[in-house]
């Protein structure tokens, strides 16, 4: 029981990497908060926690309306009292050509995959810090490392979020509070399974991970297994290149 007595709130629970890792939390002893679009697809994932002995609870958020997110969090916080950890998984991807996405398109992603882990962890970390505990993992990609062709929005937001983890954990970490960040490679998903760039991808090498294997990362990260790591990037890949 790692996480006992623990308050985590995961984003993009409902499927993929975040559904993965509510279970994984949840079996460590976390109450676990599972925010999403989708009431009725979290509330079937909140069920089956239940029936596995977790504890789970359920907060709707559309991560593209700054209001929503701040409700969401202040909803959580007085609801639960405090969020002892905050993994911000997140995300969508939209896959086109840099010459041919509407800038639209692309600063819909951005505030998706990086401008809404920005909202959550301003939300929450004040009271992290004032309980002078807390770990964040914000879920970013290997892309986000490297690059892809026709991934470049998705790309450069998850760098963002790498960038985001060290500069604002350095910020921290004489406060209590540790930020990590997980960068999977391909991750056998709904979203990686009608990928574009998915041939691209597995012939560039590495295994396609297991969302349990990224779980298992974000759980380290989250629990004191790590503790006194902070600042760091782990990235989950079956190879040593792209």
């Amino acid at each position: 029981m790692l996480l006992e007595n623990k308050i985590a709130l995961i984003t993009g629970a409902s499927r993929g990497i975040g559904r993965a890792t509510t279970f994984a939390l949840a079996d460590e002893g976390a109450l676990v908060v599972l925010l999403g679009r989708k009431e009725e697809t979290l509330r079937q994932v909140a069920s089956e926690i239940g029936s596995r002995g977790g504890s789970a609870d359920v907060a709707v958020c559309d991560l593209n309306d700054e209001e929503q997110i701040r409700n969401a969090a202040g909803h959580i916080l007085q609801n639960h009292g405090r969020v002892d950890i905050l993994i911000n998984n997140a995300a969508i991807v939209t896959e086109m050509p840099f010459l041919e996405m509407p800038l639209e398109m692309f600063d819909e992603q951005m505030h998706v995959d990086f401008r809404a882990p920005v909202l959550m962890i301003r939300e929450l970390l004040p009271s992290m810090i004032t309980n002078g505990s807390g770990a964040i993992v914000n879920v970013a990609a290997a892309v986000g490392e490297r690059g892809g062709p026709g991934s470049f929005a998705y790309a450069a937001a998850k760098a963002a979020l790498i960038n985001l983890t060290r500069s604002v954990g350095e910020e921290v970490k004489s406060l209590g509070v540790r930020i990590n960040c997980v960068c999977p490679g391909p991750v056998d998903t709904e979203l990686f399974r009608t990928s574009a760039n998915r041939e691209y991808e597995i012939k560039r090498g590495g295994d396609i991970m297991k969302p349990e294997t990224v779980a298992n990362t974000i759980l380290y990260l989250a629990s004191d297994l790590s503790r006194g790591m902070s600042c760091q990037t782990v990235t989950v890949r079956g190879a040593n290149r792209w």
